[in-house]
């Protein structure tokens, strides 16, 4: 069976006007930024602040700005055969289980519509159950910070959970290596062998092979109690276990455990808090900050508090 991840979204509200991002532009110029971020219900929303944090527009759902203007992130399900479950020696069936595929992408509305595909879903056999999820976990200017889930059970004794981790880089439409670029993963690992490794634990990883190593699986910056000024990141370190064992971070097969780090290479030029965002995010603690990108202001608006 195949996935096609071919669709229509529907156009939904926009910014007054498209800005290019910021790029080499004087430090001193003026900024506005597209802040967007989780609400207490889950939903998601963007808003327009000026340099000092004061809130010019809303719209609904995830923006993000890059040169070529603001783009929305969208994500789409797609339906996924299933089959029954024929147990043999069994007098009884399994019904065939909700089956879903998640396709995720950036569109950018006007003249010349475009989309950036950033997670097509992969060919999946038949089985008994599916279900493929994608989130945006962060992003910070044009690099998104993305998580893809699967879960798949094919009548075994149980099903098995497997994820991935991108950075999509928006200005460019690729995706782009930034845990090759963390600082000192070795150490990273070390730090985090106690908690993986507990000393006299009967339930530590299990498994020794030469893919079972301990090693940094994930990173993102830490959006919570915003400040301006420098982005604290943290990692998550990955260790191989049996199914048993897991703590579901990480798929079936695998515990983690995530920590402080400094922020990857790839990044360090994104590695601040603007002062605008920081003050925005400490005036709304009913919203979860998930990231920002500047723009250059476009049109002028009275700003609202």
């Amino acid at each position: 069976m195949r996935i096609f991840s071919a669709y229509a979204p529907v156009v939904v509200g926009s910014f007054l006007s498209l800005s290019p991002a910021l790029g080499g532009c004087s430090p001193k110029a003026p900024v506005e930024h597209l802040v967007w971020a989780r609400t207490e219900s889950g939903a998601t929303v963007t808003y327009r602040i000026d340099e000092g944090g004061r809130r010019i527009d809303r719209v609904d759902g995830i923006r993000i700005a890059t040169s070529e203007g603001e783009w929305r992130w969208i994500t789409k399900r797609i339906p996924v055969a299933t089959d029954p479950c024929d147990l043999e020696g069994d007098a009884t069936s399994l019904p065939a289980q909700p089956g879903y595929a998640t396709s995720a992408s950036l569109i950018r509305d006007g003249r010349e519509r475009r989309e950036q595909i950033v997670v097509t879903p992969d060919a999946v056999d038949h089985a008994n159950e599916i279900r493929h999820d994608v989130a945006l976990a962060a992003s910070l200017g044009p690099y998104l910070f993305v998580e893809d889930s699967t879960y798949v059970y094919a009548c075994g004794a149980h099903g098995n959970t497997t994820k991935r981790f991108i950075v999509w880089d928006a200005e460019r439409d690729r995706p782009i290596d930034v845990l090759g670029t963390v600082p000192d993963p070795a150490g990273l690992v070390a730090r985090a062998s106690s908690e993986l490794h507990p000393a006299g634990a009967l339930d530590g990883p299990t498994l020794d092979g030469p893919d079972d190593e301990a090693r940094v699986t994930e990173v993102r910056p830490v959006l919570r109690g915003l400040r301006a000024g420098p982005l604290p990141f943290e990692a998550q370190v990955t260790v191989a276990d049996c199914y048993a064992c897991s703590d579901g971070s990480w798929g079936s097969y695998a515990r983690s455990v995530r920590l402080p780090s400094a922020p990857p290479r790839a990044l360090a030029a994104r590695a601040e808090v603007p002062e605008g965002v920081a003050r925005f995010a400490q005036a709304h603690p009913d919203l979860a900050v998930g990231g920002w990108s500047s723009v250059a202001p476009s049109y002028t608006a009275p700003a609202q508090p």
